[in-house]
């Protein structure tokens, strides 16, 4: 093996101690962040129905079914999740027009077996858009968030019945479970 002469070995140690230098104070360029969007302001939400639905279907099914639903009625950031035998779906808040003009809606519905029936319950959040009334026009809220509620409730197709008489926890909006998100 051949050895470069002293001479040489200098002027390469300088350089290769240079390039380590200047690699070291490199600093990533930063990211452009564009400003993000301001967050749309949804009404309160409300469930679809007085009493919960009930269906064959498994919860895992119905949240799968609403997130589906969601995507094709144009809502953004549409997912699903479950735990143990609890299912849930929802929407992030997004401008939709509809027979009412713009408005921002949010969607979800939690599904969990009792016995052998899944229970679900699908809650819509209305909202308009400045400069246009503000949320304190229930009746118009009322209208689109129902219209909504039937628009996914066909989309999705998770069938289901209510009952005429519901039980006391279908109605109890305090149930923990109605809380649940993914």
């Amino acid at each position: 093996m051949r050895v470069a002469p002293k001479r040489l070995r200098a002027p390469v140690g300088a350089l290769v101690a240079l390039a380590c230098v200047a690699a070291a104070c490199h600093r990533p360029a930063r990211p452009v962040v564009s400003p993000a969007a301001p967050a749309l302001a949804v009404g309160e939400e409300a469930y679809c129905w007085s009493a919960a639905f009930r269906t064959a279907l498994p919860p895992d099914s119905v949240a799968v079914r609403s997130a589906r639903a969601y995507a094709a009625l144009g809502f953004t950031g549409a997912r699903w999740d479950r735990l143990a035998d609890t299912a849930w779906a929802e929407s992030t808040p997004t401008v939709l027009t509809r027979n009412e003009g713009p408005r921002a809606y949010r969607a979800r519905v939690v599904a969990f077996r009792r016995g052998d029936t899944t229970v679900f319950r699908p809650f819509v959040a209305a909202g308009v858009l400045p400069p246009r009334a503000s949320n304190a026009d229930s009746g118009a809220h009322t209208r689109a968030r129902f219209d909504l509620c039937g628009a996914i409730g066909r989309t999705a197709g998770n069938g289901g019945t209510a009952p005429r008489a519901p039980s006391d926890d279908e109605r109890d909006d305090g149930l923990p479970a109605w809380r649940r998100r993914p």
